[in-house]
């Protein structure tokens, strides 16, 4: 900056004083033009790193990840992908350093031997396109899907679903679910759920019981109390959890969650969808199509396939 403005300083300063008044005025205008310059491209850098309130403050090994500079490459549950570095988000393989950690030596060259743990990937239903295609981009900036669960809600027409994949090391096992349901502290019956008529046919739905005793409202409409519907196979394992939450103050659902495996095709990867509630008569559509945008990832020039992490962890 003082590089630019010696020029202007020593015009100010050879000239008649008559003349200095308004032309150190006009100086004092340049200053502050740069000073909002300056300012406005400190505002810019910092929603940049924020992420636009979507992605937060990121190690700089982690916020590299998230720009993937290139077509992602990998083993994902045991299969080898390629997948257009537009599609997917936050991207994590095995041994990648997680928060407030280093990484140790040089970036990993990745191939497709290069386990992937997670990543995330926004794509659209029913046409099941996604943010590879610039005019798609476009249109998912009309509907601006978040982070937040409560954009399902609001914009009731967003036809766009926020997805996330676990594989690899983060992948906790063929039949984990069935385990989920029945065994952990998730189990809907430990958590005071109790059955209800499910408006969805083969979905078996269970409900928060009871009511607050100060306001008379039903624990069911409280945040943080998720409607959870069961889907099970012939044989009563669990093959699909979906938990459709409230916004406060509102009776009625806004966003669902959908869990499911991808071990009946053979791949060690747990699906998360994340869509507005009224596409829930959809949900095996959903789930249907979600599986095969997947298993699209798959680079058809690779024949090798390791082996999924398939056992119990």
């Amino acid at each position: 900056m003082n590089d630019e403005l010696q020029p202007l300083e020593k015009s100010i300063m050879n000239t008649p004083i008559q003349e200095k008044r308004p032309r150190r005025g006009r100086w004092v205008l340049w200053l502050l033009a740069a000073m909002l310059i300056l300012f406005g491209g400190f505002l810019a850098l910092m929603a940049y790193v924020s992420g636009a309130g979507a992605q937060g403050f990121m190690p700089p090994q982690m916020a590299a990840a998230y720009h993937t500079p290139k077509d992602l490459v990998g083993d994902l549950g045991g299969m080898p992908v390629r997948i257009d570095r537009h599609i997917v988000r936050l991207v994590e393989y095995d041994g990648d350093p997680g928060w407030g950690e280093k990484r140790q030596g040089p970036p990993t060259e990745r191939t497709h031997a290069s386990r992937l743990a997670s990543f995330g990937f926004y794509v659209r239903y029913p046409d099941m396109r996604s943010l590879d295609e610039p005019e798609m981009r476009s249109d998912f900036e009309r509907y601006h899907p978040t982070t937040a669960s409560t954009e399902y809600g609001l914009k009731e027409k967003n036809p766009w679903l926020r997805g996330g994949i676990q594989s690899g090391s983060s992948y906790p096992g063929h039949g984990f679910l069935d385990r989920e349901f029945w065994g952990t502290e998730r189990t809907p019956v430990r958590q005071g759920y109790v059955p209800e008529p499910s408006p969805v046919k083969v979905l078996e739905l269970y409900i928060a019981s009871g009511a607050n005793a100060h306001t008379g409202e039903p624990w069911r409409y409280q945040a943080g109390n998720n409607d959870t519907y069961v889907h099970r196979d012939p044989q009563g394992k669990v093959t699909t959890i979906i938990r459709c939450g409230y916004l406060r103050g509102t009776p009625r659902p806004t966003w669902c969650e959908q869990t499911w495996s991808m071990e009946r095709h053979g791949l060690g990867m747990v699906v998360n969808v994340m869509y507005r509630h009224g596409l829930l008569p959809q949900w095996q559509d959903i789930q249907t199509k979600v599986s095969q945008f997947i298993l699209n990832f798959k680079d058809p020039t690779v024949t090798h396939t390791s082996q999924p992490a398939g056992t119990q962890r």
